[in-house]
């Protein structure tokens, strides 16, 4: 039993690769999702075998479709019209790439390769996420729920981040939001230069820091006002990286 989401923005894409599919007898099941923040609220109930996933969308790319998840459990074959993005995939070990436009010979040769693949899964992601941020290039956008709705936050627009009785929290000037991944996979895919992890229970947003200081107890106070306390082993650390912000 074989599943497959097919992640793309345009319609004729998605219906040209379930075409393909529904004509192979080892697919039982198709998905489709229209964009990146479609994809990722069906990825965790559908649990696709490969996911067929464009890179070039709008609201979250395909990379940062990735970028959003914690542990991945399916191969990828990246789609892409933009062969530069299809290069760097493939030499990340993505499971395979299409280039488009490509023939029916071309799809049915990457899925024999997902297929293959099934038991590298994991390296495959661990080593694009690891090359992407040689790249620089970090979680912009996450993906927050909220009952049925979904929203996307681009992640210079959040102040901070905090963990409270293990639910993370995503914080705006004006507003707070429920997160579901973790502050250390926070740590491990936001960009350093702009976030750092205060304390066991906070990670600030260097750009939104008004004020920090060592007096009893480190205490960072924010653009709106609000306070978060700094561990005794990271104030040098941030004071570093404070002092370089305002350097840039």
């Amino acid at each position: 039993m074989t599943k497959i989401l097919i992640v793309d923005d345009e319609p004729i894409a998605r219906l040209r690769i379930r075409k393909l599919a529904e004509q192979t007898p080892t697919i039982t099941a198709i998905e489709e999702a229209t964009d990146g923040v479609d994809a990722l609220s069906k990825i965790p109930t559908f649990e696709p075998d490969i996911v067929f996933l464009d890179i070039d969308m709008p609201e979250m790319t395909g990379f940062e479709v990735l970028q959003n998840l914690g542990e991945v459990s399916f191969s990828v074959v990246f789609q892409t019209a933009y062969h530069q993005f299809a290069i760097k995939a493939f030499e990340v070990n993505a499971c395979d790439y299409l280039l488009k436009p490509f023939t029916d010979e071309r799809w049915t040769q990457a899925l024999e390769r997902a297929l293959k693949a099934k038991q590298l899964r994991p390296p495959e992601i661990v080593s694009l996420k690891e090359h992407l941020h040689k790249e620089g290039v970090y979680l912009t956008r996450v993906l927050i729920r909220s009952g049925t709705r979904n929203h996307v936050l681009k992640t210079h627009e959040i102040s901070h981040f905090t963990s409270e009785e293990h639910i993370t929290f995503a914080h705006t000037p004006e507003r707070s939001f429920g997160y579901e991944q973790s502050l250390t996979f926070l740590e491990q895919n936001l960009d350093p230069k702009h976030f750092f992890r205060i304390h066991r229970n906070s990670i600030v947003n260097l750009n939104f820091v008004k004020t920090f200081t060592t007096a009893n107890e480190g205490v960072v106070t924010l653009l709106n006002d609000t306070e978060l306390h700094v561990s005794r082993k990271n104030r040098s650390r941030l004071k570093e990286l404070l002092a370089q912000a305002q350097k840039e």
